[in-house]
C-alpha cells in the first residue's frame, strides 16, 4: 500500500492586543499516481494510498482521506474528509489566549464561496456563543506535496462529536421540505433504535392537523427542545441567513418520559449563507409577500411556517426574539463575537500563499485579480458588525410595530 504522510505544524504568533494567536498548517504527501488520479477526477475521490501520518513528532495511521462536498466538489481547491487512528492536537484562539482541541475525524472545508474566509466563521461563532454549535472549528493552511492549497476551515466531524461527546442515541440531518437523513445509528447497526429515531422524528414532522396553538406547542415541546430551536432561528434571522432549512442537525436521547421515546435537540451547521436573500425555492417564492413581513428568513419547512403563521407560536417567537435582541444580543457582544473571528483569521492575512490561492475561489469582482488581502478582510468584518447591528434595529422595529 502506498503511503500518505500528513504533517501538522503549529507556529505561534504574538500581537500586542492579544496574548497569543496560533497558525495551523497541515501537510499531505501523496503518491504521484494517487495525486494524478485525484486531479483528473471531477467527482468524489478516495485516496487509496492514504496510510500513515506524521503530526508534529507523532506518527499516526490515516484511516481515510477523501474529497467531500456537493457543489464545492467542482472547485479548484477541493474540500476533504480526514480520519486518523489517533487524535491530533490543534491550537485555537479563545478570549485572546491559545487553547487546544483534539480530533481524529475532521473535515477540511475549502471556503471557496466564503467571502473573506470569515463569513461562515462569523456564523459558527454566533451559534457557538449560545451553545448551538458545540464542536471545534479553526483555520489551517493545507499543503499537498509541499504546494500550498490555501486556507481551510478545520471542522470537527459533528457526527463523531455527537456520538462520542454527547452520547446521543440518534443523529440526523434535516433536508428541505420533509426530507431528512439518519446518520446514526445505521439501520444495519441497530434497526430497533433506527426505527425509534425515525418514528420519533416523524411525529415532529407531521403532528396531527387538529393540533394548533398552545396544544401544538406543548405537543412539540414534549418531543424536542423548542427553546433551542427558536434560538437557532433567531440567530439565523439576525445574520440574514437566506438558506438554512437543511443546515441543522437533530440529535436525540432515549427518554421513556417522552411520548415518542426520544427527545430531540439541535446543532447548527454550515452557516455559509448568512447575509443572503431567502433561498429561491418554490416554498419561498410562493410566500414572497409573507416573507417580507416575517421575522424569519425562510418558510421552506412546515415547522417554520407554523412558527410564522400560528398566532400562539408567532407571539411566542416574537416575544422571545425581542428579549433576545434587547437583553442578550448587545452591540458590545456583536463586536466581541466578530472580533473573535478577526483574531482567528489574523495569522493568515499576510500569507502570500493564502492570498494567491484565493484567486481560484469565487471572489467579489473588485478583488478577483488580487485575492483576499488583510485590508479587504478586516474591512469586511467591520461591515459585518454594522450590518448585524442594523439588522437588529430592523427586527426590533418589526416586532414593536407588530410587523
Amino acid at each position: 500500500m502506498k503511503h500518505v504522510t500528513l504533517f501538522l505544524s503549529l507556529v505561534i504568533f504574538s500581537f500586542s492586543s492579544f496574548s497569543s494567536e496560533s497558525y495551523n498548517s497541515i501537510r499531505f504527501t501523496l503518491a504521484a499516481d494517487d495525486l494524478e488520479k485525484y486531479k483528473q477526477e471531477n467527482a468524489s475521490y478516495v485516496f487509496t494510498g492514504a496510510a500513515m501520518a506524521k503530526v508534529n513528532s507523532t506518527e499516526v495511521v490515516v484511516k481515510k482521506l477523501s474529497t467531500r462536498g456537493q457543489t464545492s466538489i467542482r472547485a479548484p481547491r477541493r474540500s476533504f474528509s480526514v480520519k486518523l487512528d489517533d487524535e491530533v492536537v490543534f491550537n485555537d484562539v479563545s478570549d485572546g489566549s491559545v487553547v487546544t482541541f483534539s480530533s481524529k475525524d475532521f473535515k477540511l472545508v475549502n471556503m471557496w464561496e466564503d467571502n473573506g474566509y470569515v463569513t461562515a466563521q462569523v456564523g459558527y461563532s454566533f451559534f457557538r456563543k449560545f451553545d448551538l454549535y458545540k464542536s471545534a472549528i479553526n483555520y489551517a493552511e493545507v499543503f499537498i506535496n509541499d504546494v500550498s492549497q490555501g486556507l481551510y476551515l478545520v471542522v470537527d466531524n459533528p457526527e463523531t462529536f455527537v456520538k462520542k461527546n454527547l452520547k446521543a442515541d440518534c443523529f440526523l440531518r434535516r433536508g428541505y421540505k420533509e426530507k431528512y437523513e439518519i446518520k446514526h445509528p445505521e439501520k444495519v447497526e441497530n434497526e430497533e433504535v433506527f426505527s425509534t429515531c425515525e418514528n420519533a422524528y416523524s411525529e415532529i414532522l407531521k403532528p396531527s392537523e387538529e393540533l394548533e396553538g398552545e396544544q401544538l406547542y406543548q405537543y412539540l415541546s414534549q418531543r424536542m427542545n423548542l427553546e433551542n430551536y427558536f434560538s437557532w432561528l433567531m440567530i439565523n434571522t439576525l445574520l440574514e441567513s437566506g438558506d438554512y432549512s437543511d443546515e441543522v442537525f437533530f440529535y436525540a436521547f432515549k427518554n421513556e418520559a417522552s411520548p415518542n421515546k426520544m427527545y430531540f435537540d439541535v446543532i447548527a451547521w454550515d452557516p455559509d449563507d448568512i447575509f443572503n436573500k431567502p433561498h429561491l425555492s418554490l416554498e419561498n417564492i410562493f410566500r414572497k409577500g409573507k416573507l417580507k413581513k416575517s421575522l424569519l428568513m425562510s418558510l421552506e419547512v412546515k415547522l417554520d411556517r407554523t412558527i410564522d403563521g400560528d398566532d400562539y407560536f408567532e407571539n411566542k417567537f416574537a416575544t422571545g426574539l425581542l428579549e433576545f435582541l434587547e437583553k442578550e444580543m448587545s452591540d458590545e457582544l456583536i463586536d466581541q463575537i466578530v472580533d473573535s473571528v478577526r483574531v482567528k483569521v489574523a495569522p493568515y492575512l499576510d500569507n502570500e500563499n493564502v492570498k494567491e490561492m484565493s484567486k481560484l475561489d469565487r471572489l467579489p469582482s473588485e478583488i478577483s485579480d488580487i485575492g483576499y488581502t488583510r485590508e479587504y478582510t478586516l474591512n469586511l468584518l467591520e461591515q459585518y458588525k454594522a450590518r448585524i447591528k442594523m439588522r437588529k434595529k430592523v427586527l426590533l422595529g418589526k416586532i414593536k410595530d407588530g410587523r
